[in-house]
């Protein structure tokens, strides 16, 4: 079993501090565990300009309007859903 833990609190923060334990015992559980601080992503925040659910509604495959070279969105999410 993969365990992605994911901690968005401030360096070595209680939130980290707390991911990191629990994923300590996972891994000790037999888990392979991965750790992941979301202010080392940079992502681009959406501009609201609906051009993936206009591309939606149109039948055409929903993408956004960011470049994928613009930020680390795309690494991110396939972490997460690995």
């Amino acid at each position: 079993m993969k365990i992605l833990g994911i901690s968005a609190g401030r360096r070595n923060g209680n939130c980290e501090l707390l991911t990191k334990k629990a994923l300590s015992g996972a891994e000790a559980a037999g888990c392979e565990v991965q750790f992941l601080r979301l202010q080392d992503f940079k992502i681009v925040p959406c501009t609201g300009c609906t051009a993936c659910i206009m591309r939606k509604y149109s039948g055409l495959q929903s993408a956004c309007t960011i470049p994928d070279n613009a930020d680390d969105y795309a690494k991110y999410v396939d972490l997460v859903l690995e």
